[in-house]
């Protein structure tokens, strides 16, 4: 691997990794994320795959709250109702729901 390659891949990881244990919010209006004052609002419901153009379908690329479902997707994983989950909770429930698992 050339060195400049070897330090985007490690910048990459670091990156991914910090977000991991934060919460991840609905896509559309950010509520429950890390990027507004209302994090502490349960809006994380629905996670999608495969929702986004050119995206792997077996990753998750999408939540949303129940104000704002994507209506051409059916989500992997339905909570059921309103939840706060950290980016790694949702790709956890997401791999466990495409092996099978219940979630």
């Amino acid at each position: 691997m050339r060195p400049l390659r070897f330090v985007d891949a490690v910048l990459r990881r670091l990156a991914d990794r910090r977000w991991t244990t934060s919460p991840a919010g609905c896509c559309i209006c950010g509520t429950g994320g890390p990027y507004y004052r209302d994090a502490a609002a349960p809006v994380t419901r629905y996670v999608y795959v495969g929702a986004c153009a050119g995206t792997d379908r077996t990753q998750v690329d999408w939540t949303a709250c129940s104000r704002h479902p994507l209506a051409a997707h059916v989500p992997v994983v339905d909570y059921g109702r309103d939840v706060v989950r950290t980016f790694a909770q949702v790709d956890a429930d997401a791999a466990r729901a495409q092996g099978g698992g219940a979630v």
